[in-house]
């Protein structure tokens, strides 16, 4: 998750800094990269020591190094796929009966017992395969009756991201893919500090292994794909779904719609579901909210959340719809060695959850068998 709120440096010389050489167009193989720190910025090349400073200041960044974004986003009345109502309650509401907190709080133990889940550490790469190692578990006990699999997604840094995947079943429709997305890395400042990174953001993450786990425990098949992907690098300017929504707009993979899922266990007086409103897809965002009203118990509510806070952004930015449902008041423990289990809320998890599984089945829709 990326912070909006400066915290450690002042504002005037994070831009200072970053304005120098602003223009020059550096080439990358020098170790530096490439960032946008707003919609309208030209970019500028920094280093790893850079990096991790602005993540700690707050302030909002997208890795554009080799991206080539398209001109032109598709207009919202051309979007197809997002329904305008929910229409499948009854199995939903049976999905939702297999949703375990007990069995969520369960893998966060263990997931923000590493000591780190940097992208570049053996830690991070070292939890993404245990991840994908609970997936494919998942999978044999829950005895599934259609076809779903996982697997690691490979950059060219250590850790892997991690793509779980539950095939359509329709001829046609199985090419339609519906993503769920939440980031598997975590960071307080670099390589070498502890980060448990239990909201920021093994909140997500947990919500899409149990929407995994409740879909497939309920034996629901759909007629679209639906795909789980766990994002390695956010922390470092959405580099992992970077990579995969580049690689999914080059392949001209029929994207239906992508939500994302970051920091959505902290729960500060407020039961309610923030909607974010900026960089992200209108319709989406609709259904989304009718999607609340029908299976959560918290009430929705619209929020904005800045440039490029979080891996949305990277599909966004490519031109698939994309929506971000997100606590609606923000942990002051993101990155920092404070950001551990006793701060989450395990009831807000598992409305989350219940979005999640919401979305999906609604989306991907059943097959006529169900």
């Amino acid at each position: 998750m990326h912070h909006f709120k400066m915290k450690y440096m002042p504002l005037i010389s994070i831009f200072f800094f970053l304005s120098i050489g602003s223009a020059l167009a550096r080439p990358s193989h020098d170790g530096k990269r490439l960032i946008q720190i707003s919609a309208d910025d030209k970019g500028q090349w920094v280093d790893e020591a850079t990096l991790v400073s602005l993540k700690q200041a707050g302030v909002n960044f997208m890795d554009i190094t080799d991206h080539k974004f398209p001109i032109h986003i598709v207009p919202v009345d051309a979007i197809k796929g997002i329904p305008d109502k929910v229409q499948f309650q009854d199995v939903v509401k049976n999905a939702i009966t297999h949703i375990s907190s007990e069995r969520t709080e369960s893998f966060l133990v263990e997931f923000t017992n590493y000591f780190n889940r940097y992208y570049t550490d053996d830690s991070g790469k070292e939890s993404a395969l245990w991840l994908l190692s609970e997936i494919e578990k998942s999978i044999v006990e829950s005895r599934y009756n259609g076809t779903a699999s996982g697997k690691p997604y490979s950059h060219s840094w250590l850790q892997p991201s991690i793509i779980a995947t539950i095939e359509g079943s329709d001829p046609t429709l199985k090419n339609e893919i519906v993503i769920l997305g939440a980031h598997l890395d975590s960071t307080a400042g670099g390589s070498k500090n502890r980060s448990p990174g239990a909201d920021d953001d093994g909140s997500g993450s947990s919500v899409l292994l149990e929407a995994f786990r409740a879909i497939l425990e309920s034996n629901f098949i759909p007629k679209r794909t639906i795909e789980f992907q766990w994002y390695a690098a956010e922390e470092v300017g959405l580099r992992g779904s970077g990579d995969i929504a580049a690689k999914y707009s080059a392949d001209k993979v029929n994207v239906v719609s992508m939500v994302n899922f970051d920091v959505v266990g902290y729960l500060k007086d407020r039961r309610e579901i923030g909607i974010t409103t900026d960089y992200t897809n209108a319709k989406l965002s609709e259904f989304i909210r009718l999607v609340v009203d029908a299976y959560a118990d918290f009430k929705w509510k619209n929020r904005s959340c800045g440039y490029a806070c979080s891996d949305h952004a990277s599909f966004h930015r490519y031109g698939f719809p994309a929506a971000f449902p997100v606590e609606i008041v923000f942990s002051p423990y993101f990155h920092t060695t404070r950001d551990t289990i006793s701060t989450l809320n395990f009831e807000q998890i598992k409305e989350f959850t219940k979005l999640a599984v919401g979305y999906a089945i609604e989306v991907s829709e059943p097959a006529s068998s169900v």
